[in-house]
C-alpha cells in the first residue's frame, strides 16, 4: 500500500513538472494553451460584472484543458440585422451599435461573414504567417520602453495604427479594441453560447438588444490551429506591462469567459471596433 501511494505521488509530481514546462512557450508543443487569468471570469451566460469588479488582471495560470471540437451542423442561433455605422468608410465592413462606447464589427479580420474564423495574428503584427513562435514574433520579449521607442505602442499602452491588425487591414476608423472596451463587452452584455450556421461561438447581446456573433475560432501556436470550434481567443490592443511577453484579450468557451493575458507570439482572432 505504501509503495502504491508513493508511486501515485511521484506520478502527480511528474505530471505537474511536465505541465509547467510549457509556460510561455510558443510553437513548442501542439497541446499547450496560452495563459489566462482566473480572477476575471463568468461562468454563466448572463451579463454583469466580473468577479474582480472589472479590474485589470494581475495573475496568470494555465487554463483548463479543452479538447478541440469541430464546427457541426446543429441548429443555428438567431441573427440580428447589423446597424451600419455612419463613420465607417469601407462599405464592405459593417458595425453593430450594441449600446456601448464603441461599435463592434460583424466579423473578424480576414472573414467575410460573422461565422467565418478569419485570420490569426500575433500581437502587434498585421499579417498572417505559416508558424507562430517566440523567435519570429515582432513584439515578444520587448519591454514597455522598447515598444514605445519603436513606435509599436503609444503612451497609453495600446498599439499604434501601424501595428494594429484591424487598422492595417481594414483602414478607415477601424482599430483593435482596448482592454477597457473588451471589458465593457464582457461586463455589460449578455453572452449566449450557440451555433450559428453550423459554427459554435457566443452571441453577445448589448444593453440595447442588438447583438454580434463571436466564433470559437481557436488559436494558432507554431504551425497548428488548436481548439477550433470550442474556444475563442481575441486580442485587445493593450499591452500587459507586468509581463514582457504578454498582451491582454478575451478568452471564452461554452458557458465560460474571462480576461486573459497571453504570450504575444500566439495567433489570435481580431474583432475590430469603430467610434
Amino acid at each position: 500500500m505504501k509503495d502504491l501511494k508513493y508511486l501515485q505521488k511521484l506520478f502527480f509530481l511528474l505530471l505537474m513538472a511536465f505541465s509547467l514546462s510549457f509556460v510561455c512557450a510558443c510553437g513548442d508543443d501542439e497541446d499547450d494553451e496560452p495563459f489566462d487569468d482566473p480572477n476575471q471570469e463568468q461562468n454563466d451566460n448572463g451579463g454583469g460584472g466580473s468577479q474582480n469588479g472589472g479590474t485589470t488582471p494581475t495573475d496568470s495560470i494555465m487554463p483548463p484543458a479543452d479538447e478541440p471540437v469541430l464546427p457541426n451542423d446543429s441548429t443555428s442561433g438567431g441573427e440580428d440585422s447589423p446597424i451600419v455605422s455612419d463613420s465607417i468608410e469601407n462599405e464592405y465592413h459593417e458595425a453593430v451599435d450594441l449600446g456601448l462606447s464603441v461599435k463592434w464589427a460583424t466579423c473578424n479580420v480576414g472573414a467575410s461573414s460573422p461565422e467565418e474564423y478569419g485570420d490569426f495574428f500575433a500581437w502587434g503584427e498585421t499579417t498572417t504567417k505559416s508558424s507562430y513562435t517566440n523567435s519570429n514574433s515582432t513584439t515578444y520579449g520587448l519591454s514597455t520602453s522598447e515598444l514605445q521607442s519603436r513606435g509599436i505602442i503609444g503612451s497609453d499602452g495600446n498599439l499604434t495604427a501601424a501595428y494594429d491588425a484591424a487598422t492595417a487591414n481594414w483602414g478607415g476608423s477601424w482599430r483593435m479594441p482596448t482592454l477597457d472596451e473588451i471589458g465593457e463587452l464582457f461586463n455589460n452584455c449578455t453572452w449566449t453560447w450557440t451555433t450559428q450556421n453550423g459554427v459554435k461561438g457566443n452571441k453577445v447581446t448589448g444593453p440595447n438588444g442588438k447583438s454580434i456573433f463571436l466564433p470559437a475560432a481557436g488559436y494558432r501556436d507554431g504551425a497548428g490551429l488548436h481548439n477550433r470550434g470550442s474556444n475563442g481567443y481575441y486580442w485587445s490592443a493593450t499591452l500587459n506591462e507586468g509581463y514582457s511577453g504578454g498582451a491582454y484579450g478575451l478568452y471564452f468557451y461554452d458557458g465560460y469567459r474571462r480576461w486573459h493575458f497571453y504570450s504575444r507570439c500566439y495567433g489570435h482572432s481580431v474583432r475590430p471596433v469603430t467610434e
